[in-house]
């Protein structure tokens, strides 16, 4: 009899089945979450309820559009101006790229952080084009 799962040096050893039964559980919970709320039509003020939540969905499509809009440029401008690359490599497993738009995402939803700057490393030795970088860095911050 296969274990999925083996406790060792306690740690839990998770087989490449487990992680596809656990992408499959959520993709099966999110589609019956759908069917409820389509059958919850059936009762009248239920089904005012469901109109409403598909409304609202339908609703926010182009704001989240315009947001991730937005989100990518703040995550481009941020490569750009070379802020953030800590926050950014702190998401494990993901590409640096990935590290900045969900970081930009963050910022964006209100789990605001401060921005890191590998530029102030030492504060004596820095030009006037660093400075304005820094500065361009703590007004993208506050805008986003």
């Amino acid at each position: 009899m296969h274990h999925a799962k083996s406790y060792k040096d306690g740690k839990v050893d998770t087989t490449e089945l487990d992680k596809v039964l656990v992408i499959l559980n959520a993709l099966i919970f999110m589609y019956i979450t759908m069917k409820v709320t389509y059958y919850m039509k059936i009762n009248d003020s239920m089904g005012l309820m469901s109109t409403l939540l598909v409304g609202v969905f339908k609703g926010v499509i182009p704001f989240l559009i315009i947001f991730f809009i937005f989100v990518s440029s703040f995550a481009m401008m941020q490569v750009i101006l070379g802020g953030n690359q800590n926050l950014a490599e702190s998401y494990s497993g993901m590409p640096i790229a990935l590290g900045y738009f969900f970081q930009s995402f963050e910022n964006g939803i209100g789990n605001i952080s401060s921005p890191t700057i590998n530029l102030l490393s030492d504060p004596s030795t820095m030009s006037t084009l660093d400075f304005v970088i820094v500065y361009s860095i703590y007004i993208l911050w506050f805008l986003s």
